[in-house]
């Protein structure tokens, strides 16, 4: 059972200052821990967010009745996002009086008159059937029945310039007994240990007051929460306490459920011994071509519709989101062709359509990179850091542009591409200086031989040479088909991975591919494996039986358990033992 708190409000501040001690409940995945802190009496409230959702209803509104016990803020800014997409501008308030039959919320009009016109409207019709705003206000009402409400909703694509800006008028504005609270829903649509996953970096963020961090998060508005993050440090936030997550699919114990995900905290000043959390997390996809039957089948903006059952948030929410693109991309028009040559060039929306991923880095190391010349490569690298998409490695090539780094900790993950088709580069030494950083690694090599679902010795010296250097995880591409997967001195190693958008419908293994997701923390690899099939050319999550089959494949050639099929089987979890 969670214990009760005693709270107060500090007169003219925008602080809360808890008291006495408080017992959390922190559930991630399955598991619920409770535990009980002694609260420091200098322990300042300064803001909070909680899901919209109405299928933790209850849990939302006991949090916020044990915060509010003997305190009663002045004013509320409740901050959700614009689910429908209505009104003119970007960011929108009323000054509406809330009538909810047993209680009204009234508007604190001197606050709302402050905001600027020229980039918040005031439209009440805005806020009809707005449930980010509608399912928080009878929990507001009941907790804190004498606050006035700031209420905003803010478009998905309002640009961080507004953020900010709306952010800086809101500090200097709401300057006595204001509270902000966010309702915000986390990941979406994902299975269960995907939601889990992404929420992992969303919680980093929060904890490490990280406001750059939360623009890569998986949630329905990384802008409420980057106005929440300014909002509480603007106040001197030191510490987010995080009260619960859990997710829609654990709760339900369904692992294939298109889930949604619940993070419940708040934002604290006075705990300077708060600890940060250093950690990396990534998702890579396989091989990915744009030209041929594709473009064909999906011109210009049809281009995302070869998602369309696959979605734009799955390889969204980890600091790296990675794919294999196998080949250039073109600064004009390509002719419509569905021949099946092999000299590749994709076209210009290509990008968009990986931006729209929320992809952030492509592997360039590949035997079609160089099909449209050094022009055609030159633009590549153009278009794609224009779009903030890193481009690792090239053709037949091993140099500094093979490395990169991603992670918002001191450890970084450090990802190495390179073609293997036929001579490899000695990757020890290079390996050794990012482990000497403090660094995991991890290869992805361009290799071995197509359509072979059995990978070669070559492949496989390869590999246990990397790891034997310090290599962390390999994860192969170019075969169009997945391979076998190996553990070697507590190190994955994935041969191949498949396609992930091709053209390759005349068989079955090129129509399969997996993608892999995980986390390093501490001297733990978690992964989450989420196998694809495409159908006319259109990838989409295997779920059920089909999935359950295909990770049992996979567990086996790990030597990993295989009994239980139950919740967490398409999850991994791989102690990184000294070699």
């Amino acid at each position: 059972m969670i214990g009760t708190s005693i709270f107060f409000i500090v007169k003219k501040t925008n602080e809360i200052v808890q008291k006495d001690e408080l017992a959390v409940t922190i559930t991630s995945g399955s598991t619920a821990v409770t535990e009980t802190k002694k609260a420091d009496s200098g322990l300042r409230i300064v803001g909070i967010t909680v899901p919209h959702h109405d299928l933790l209803a209850k849990d939302r509104a006991d949090y916020l009745t044990r915060i509010s016990n003997g305190i009663s803020p002045k004013t509320i800014i409740l901050v959700s996002p614009n689910h429908f997409d209505t009104g003119n501008a970007d960011i929108q308030t009323t000054s509406k009086v809330w009538d909810l039959g047993t209680a009204k919320v009234m508007p604190a009009t001197e606050i709302i008159d402050k905001l600027p016109t020229t980039m918040v409207g005031v439209d009440e019709n805005a806020f009809l059937g707005e449930h980010g705003i509608k399912n928080i206000l009878s929990d507001i009402a009941s907790s804190f029945p004498a606050a006035k409400l700031v209420p905003i909703i803010i478009k998905q694509d309002t640009s961080r310039e507004k953020v900010a800006l709306l952010g800086d008028n809101l500090i200097k504005n709401c300057t006595e007994d204001c509270l902000m609270i966010t309702s915000v829903d986390d990941s979406h649509y994902q299975p269960a240990s995907l939601s889990e996953l992404h929420d992992s970096l969303t919680i980093r963020a929060l904890n490490n007051l990280d406001e750059e961090l939360i623009w890569r998060a998986e949630v329905d508005s990384n802008q409420s929460l980057a106005l929440l993050l300014a909002w509480s440090k603007a106040h001197g936030a030191d510490k987010f306490h995080l009260e619960k997550n859990t997710n829609s699919g654990f709760m339900a114990s369904d692992r294939d459920a298109e889930a949604t995900s619940y993070i419940f905290g708040d934002f604290q000043s006075g705990d300077k011994d708060t600890a940060i959390l250093d950690e990396v997390t990534f998702t890579v996809a396989g091989d990915s071509m744009f030209d041929r039957a594709v473009d064909y089948k999906f011109r210009d903006n049809k281009i995302y519709d070869i998602f369309a059952n696959f979605g734009d948030r799955v390889l969204a929410g980890t600091d790296l989101s990675l794919l294999n693109l196998e080949g250039p991309i073109s600064a004009e028009p390509i002719p419509a062709d569905q021949s099946e040559g092999l000299i590749f060039n994709f076209p210009p929306k290509t990008v968009d359509a990986l931006k729209w991923l929320d992809i952030n880095a492509v592997s360039l190391a590949n035997n079609h990179t160089m099909n449209a010349g050094k022009a055609g490569f030159a633009n590549t690298l153009k278009v794609l850091k224009d779009k903030n998409i890193l481009p690792i490695g090239s053709s037949n090539t091993f140099d500094e542009t093979s490395i990169a780094r991603f992670g918002s900790g001191t450890n970084k993950l450090s990802v190495i591409t390179i073609e293997s088709l036929e001579v490899s580069k000695d990757l020890t030494e290079t390996i050794k200086i990012e482990k000497a950083a403090g660094n995991r690694v991890m290869i992805m090599p361009h290799w071995g031989t197509e359509y072979e679902p059995i990978h070669s010795a070559s492949q496989e010296k390869l590999a246990h040479s990397w790891i034997d250097a310090g290599a962390d995880i390999v994860i192969g591409s170019h075969p169009h088909v997945i391979q076998d997967a190996e553990l070697y001195k507590s190190r994955a190693i994935f041969y191949s991975i498949g396609n992930f958008v091709f053209d390759q419908t005349w068989s079955e293994p090129t129509q399969k591919g997996l993608i892999i997701a995980g986390k390093f923390k501490g001297d733990t690899l978690e992964l989450v494996l989420l196998p694809i099939v495409s159908k006319k050319i259109q990838p989409e999550l295997l779920r059920g039986a089909d999935k359950t089959d295909f990770i049992t494949k996979i567990r086996t050639d790990l030597d990993l358990p295989t009994s239980d099929t139950g919740l967490g089987y398409d999850k991994i979890t791989i102690q990184l033992s000294n070699k």
